[in-house]
């Protein structure tokens, strides 16, 4: 059994932030070694998706059977990435700075995810602030939560 562990924060330069470790071994990979930290993971369908701390936010996706990024991508519609679930192809991203859940779908054809636009946001918010702070979402049999 794997767990994929991500760090945030990260400063000093050495950038080992996103670290695959087998827990019946202990052997540890360091997946990503040049952003600044994650907020977000998951995982679906044979990949592993990680929300990058970057201004735009970025999210990398990972095949999960190779290692292999097969998607770097900038994300300008979110502000401030606290969480990430993964629902066969569609995408759901917290913007915590915009009290919203963004959707994406991806699109495996062309590489890309695609903004399809915000999936939630709380009754009394504007959606321009963050009044809030979401910090998790997850899917849990087949069903995204609020954690």
């Amino acid at each position: 059994m794997e767990a994929l562990i991500s760090f945030c924060n990260q400063s000093g330069g050495d950038g080992n932030n996103l670290l695959l470790i087998d827990l019946e071994t202990g052997k540890k990979r360091y997946l990503l070694d040049s952003v600044g930290g994650f907020t977000g993971l998951a995982r679906g369908n044979g990949y592993f998706y990680a929300l990058a701390q970057t201004s735009p936010t970025k999210i990398y996706i990972i095949e999960k059977n190779t290692e292999k990024i097969i998607l770097d991508q900038e994300l300008r519609e979110v502000s401030d990435p606290h969480s990430i679930a993964v629902d066969k192809e569609i995408v759901y991203i917290v913007s915590t700075s915009d009290d919203s859940v963004l959707k994406y779908k991806f699109n495996k054809k062309k590489m890309r995810l695609v903004f399809e636009g915000v999936f939630w946001t709380p009754k009394d918010s504007s959606g321009r602030k963050d009044t809030c702070h979401y910090n998790g979402l997850a899917n849990l049999d087949n069903h995204i939560r609020w954690i």
